[in-house]
């Protein structure tokens, strides 16, 4: 059965987790874009941006602006197929720029959209493939790039129809640059000419923090570690852990990743009989104060700042991780758990210039701990290598540009 057929078959089905989202969000023009409708009078002819949610927005961020101060008059789209996606954007109140919603990849809606953007350029960031949509560029000629190009296990994993549909999608690609040598492979063992694949490096070294990082006053003269974006058990875990450590006198803090878990967190650590407090509440850290539940948005870097040790989250548990090069711009010494696929390249990058510890379990991170702890020579020189490494990545926005002038440079100063 064809991808078209398939996608008229479910066309009920996107109808309806549309109209969902959309009333949740109370974003209506969500509802419509996402649709095909309702799109704005076409801008002239401006470069388009694919940004998938808040993660790819933040990567395109700083490569918006070294873009931006050549061409100045560029008018710019950008597409996200989420609302927090959207925010983000709107936050950032970028000049010369629109946002609309992504449609979803039918054949009717997809041209509506390109009546209406009637893009020069298209740039995709990272791992989004959706055949009508690439069929399309390739049929109206705008020349398409993957940039930041990454693809997942769950994608190769895909079944052999799925794959089929990419492959063809892939034909209709102009360039694809990666983000490694593993990523580079990988498209091709998708299906993408080996001649528009090729490596740059990873965006996300160059990209702007996703919050921007507002100093806190010092809210405790205590040294304290801090695991960061933690998600379910991953703080009953680490807690015990630290109950353990008896001979170290400092302050556990957990910023979980969903802060408003943080009645059910509260119940799970309540078994443990500990001294916590915590953040909402503006309970106060005393010198007893064994954890601090840091229940807030927002404060994630400044938090990050402060820390001696920042434990990152979601990689304890098979999450995939969190992004470990924000505490490592502040120079921090950072511990991962196992479960990093998310963040394998950087990770990989990281263990081999000594820019971070990489523990198996609950048992070898609380070893990294007391030995982070008791040495600060330690965290100091993972501090230092993580913040060096991310100095000698700082140029990945350049390289992208140079490479966009190098193809396309008549397309953008048009």
């Amino acid at each position: 059965m064809s991808y078209r057929i398939i996608n008229i078959l479910l066309w009920p089905v996107w109808f309806i987790v549309t109209l969902r989202i959309a009333w949740r969000e109370k974003d209506w023009r969500y509802f419509k874009q996402r649709l095909g409708y309702a799109f704005p009078t076409h801008i002239d002819t401006p470069l388009w941006i694919h940004c998938a949610s808040v993660g790819e927005v933040n990567t395109w961020l700083t490569l918006h602006h070294v873009l931006m101060q050549q061409y100045p008059t560029l008018q710019c789209v950008i597409t996200t197929t989420t609302p927090t996606g959207a925010r983000m954007l709107a936050k950032h109140a970028l000049p010369n720029t629109r946002h609309v919603y992504l449609p979803i990849d039918t054949v009717s809606a997809v041209t509506r959209f390109f009546h209406h953007t009637r893009p020069r350029l298209a740039l995709v960031m990272e791992t989004e493939l959706w055949p009508e949509l690439y069929r399309q560029c390739k049929k109206n000629t705008i020349p398409l790039l993957i940039v930041n190009a990454r693809l997942s296990h769950k994608t190769l994993d895909a079944n052999g129809w799925i794959k089929k549909q990419y492959a063809r999608a892939l034909q209709g690609v102009s360039q694809v640059l990666c983000r490694s040598q593993s990523d580079a492979d990988a498209y091709m063992q998708l299906g993408a000419n080996k001649k528009i694949v090729q490596v740059v490096g990873n965006l996300k070294f160059s990209a702007l923090p996703h919050v921007p990082y507002q100093a806190l006053p010092k809210f405790t003269k205590r040294q304290y570690v801090l695991a960061a974006s933690t998600h379910a058990d991953e703080e009953l875990q680490i807690t015990r852990m630290w109950k353990s450590l008896s001979n170290i006198n400092k302050l556990l803090v957990i910023a979980p990743r969903h802060p408003q878990r943080c009645a059910a967190i509260l119940s799970q650590l309540a078994t443990l009989g500990m001294q916590i407090a915590v953040r909402s509440r503006g309970d106060e850290i005393t010198a007893t104060t064994q954890v601090y539940l840091a229940d807030t948005l927002g404060e994630l870097l400044a938090l990050m700042s402060q820390a001696t040790v920042v434990v990152m989250g979601g990689s304890l548990v098979p999450r995939g991780g969190q992004n470990l090069l924000e505490p490592a711009r502040l120079g921090k010494a950072i511990i991962v758990g196992p479960y990093m696929f998310n963040f394998a390249v950087e990770t990989e990058l990281f263990l081999k210039h000594q820019a971070c510890l990489q523990v198996m379990d609950i048992k070898e991170l609380s070893v990294a701990l007391q030995a982070c702890l008791v040495d600060n020579n330690m965290c100091l020189e993972l501090g230092r290598n993580a913040q060096q490494l991310m100095r000698d990545q700082s140029d990945m926005a350049a390289r992208y540009l140079t490479l966009l002038n190098q193809y396309y440079a008549d397309v953008l100063s048009a």
